[in-house]
């Protein structure tokens, strides 16, 4: 230790030798760098002599006419001011004031952040999360607002769409209300709704004609059942022709509308004699059902005629089936 004079206020007092000078009386070179030097360099640790100068000089002038009793506690309280805020560096930025969009708290923060966050800028974490939550379910809602925005928009004029064709009123197809639809469509059905389509369906008798033809076309059922394979192959033995699952207007039978769709199990053109290989539980046995009455009575009233076999007859006792065949099959001829 040695005797030095203050570089303030000139008084001598016992410090450390350093390899600048000694600064204040009271405290040594460390203790004073630990606490107020930090301020005073720049990040890349180069002196900034010029503040420390200009600091000196305030401190020794308000010494000297009595605003302060000693450097010591002037040098506290300066610094603090103005290096605690980080003031003195180069990228020190102008701090606003902010309310959280959450509890309302003001905040100090950078003006680059408040403008970039702008009503979003939250205080807390906890604050954040709220934030976000509330966020992203207005978010959600500006997104379907502007879905909706966008299909009505393209509803209309549609002067900003190089494909648009131009919209007409034209009459539900069902209850005729009316709908607007594109020009190019006009010849086509038009419904109102899903409601009116279904009803029309239903009743529509255009429908109810393609249903029937298409059905013609398909085999019901997919798979012969067992009665009907074994009358088959018994016809086969014979040397009998026959055809499966043909609709009576396509055998050439004239009839009303409501049965000349129905499909024949096994039909013989060559005898006019048409084989039905019924199941006893579907068919009612032994009644039958009206029905299969109908289609019997439509067949006979056309020139042909109709054998039906039970489930029970084929399984019972098939050379007794075979029998009735032949005596159907004469008896045409």
């Amino acid at each position: 230790m040695i005797s030095k004079k203050c570089r303030i206020c000139g008084r001598e007092f016992d410090g450390c030798l350093t390899y600048r000078h000694l600064v204040v009386h009271k405290i040594s070179w460390q203790e004073y760098k630990d606490k107020y030097e930090p301020g005073l360099t720049t990040s890349n640790g180069s002196g900034s002599y010029k503040v420390r100068k200009q600091v000196s000089a305030t401190l020794k002038r308000k010494y000297a006419s009595g605003e302060i009793k000693h450097p010591t506690d002037a040098i506290q309280k300066t610094l603090k001011k103005k290096y605690a805020s980080g003031e003195h560096r180069k990228d020190y930025e102008e701090r606003v004031c902010v309310a959280c969009c959450v509890c309302g708290k003001n905040v100090k923060i950078k003006k680059s952040v408040a403008k970039a966050k702008g009503k979003k800028y939250a205080c807390s974490l906890s604050c954040a999360r709220k934030r976000d939550k509330v966020w992203d379910r207005l978010h959600n809602e500006k997104i379907r607002n502007r879905v909706k925005e966008t299909k009505a928009k393209s509803r209309q004029a549609g002067h900003h769409n190089t494909n648009y064709i131009p919209r007409i009123q034209f009459p539900c197809t069902n209850c005729g209300k009316l709908k607007e639809i594109r020009e190019d469509t006009k010849d086509k059905r038009h419904f109102c709704s899903f409601k009116c389509q279904g009803e029309w369906k239903h009743n529509s008798e255009e429908i109810k004609a393609t249903l029937r033809k298409t059905r013609t076309l398909q085999v019901f059922p997919s798979k012969d059942t067992s009665i009907e394979v074994a009358i088959q192959q018994v016809l086969t033995q014979l040397g009998i022709y026959f055809v499966k699952h043909k609709t009576l207007m396509s055998l050439g039978i004239v009839c009303s509308s409501k049965v000349k769709y129905h499909q024949a199990d096994i039909a013989l053109p060559e005898n006019k004699l048409i084989i039905e290989c019924d199941g006893d539980y579907w068919h009612n046995y032994p009644n039958g059902t009206e029905e299969d009455r109908t289609i019997d009575e439509a067949i006979q009233n056309a020139g042909w005629k109709i054998l039906r076999l039970w489930e029970n007859e084929i399984n019972g006792d098939l050379g007794l089936c075979v029998k009735k065949i032949a005596e159907y099959s004469i008896s045409n001829n």
